[in-house]
């Protein structure tokens, strides 16, 4: 999955080189996310502006390798944050703060929810809200699928995790430092 919003599958097996390119990207675009998955699998984007859109693999057909992909999820003029493959048990966490924060100095709120509690929606929608921002939060700098519920800062260090809030669309809990990754 791409940051503006491309999703593609490949099916292997892949040639037999030391480089090769599995996607055409197009102007400003990257590559944020990729998984091995079956046809059974959902894709899972989330946006800057917390939009979640969780849709299942088979709709995506693989492609050849100088394919450009399809759309997966509908940006606008965001971004995507995160691209992976949900499991059943996945719980989403996403980090929000202030897009004019300086350095370390807001690290804003974490929230972590179920998977299994939004709704599916079709591939190239927009999807549905994951986080309601609290005051001076406008974007999400964190977004990822943990089995475990654990939270580690930039540094690896752990930290203690708020309770799963099955609210779609709840607030976060106040993080003591960046959130860096998951587990």
């Amino acid at each position: 999955g791409t940051a503006r919003g491309t999703v593609k599958r490949i099916e292997g097996p892949l040639p037999d080189k030391d480089e090769v390119s599995l996607i055409a990207l197009r102007d400003l675009d990257q590559v944020i996310g990729a998984g091995v998955c079956t046809d059974d699998a959902e894709l899972v984007f989330v946006s800057r502006e917390a939009n979640l859109l969780v849709f299942p693999a088979s709709s995506v057909r693989p492609q050849g390798l100088p394919a450009s992909g399809m759309a997966g999820i509908n940006l606008g003029d965001s971004r995507a944050v995160f691209f992976g493959v949900g499991m059943p048990e996945s719980v989403l966490v996403t980090a929000a703060n202030g897009s004019l924060s300086l350095g370390d100095t807001d690290p804003g709120s974490v929230k972590l929810t179920r998977l299994s509690a939004y709704p599916r929606k079709g591939r190239g929608a927009m999807g549905v809200r994951c986080h309601r921002f609290l005051k001076g939060e406008d974007q999400l700098y964190f977004a990822g699928l943990s089995q475990l519920g654990l939270i580690f800062d930039l540094d690896g260090n752990p930290m203690t995790a708020p309770s799963v809030d099955d609210r779609r669309d709840g607030s976060g809990a106040s993080l003591p430092s960046y959130l860096g990754t998951v587990a």
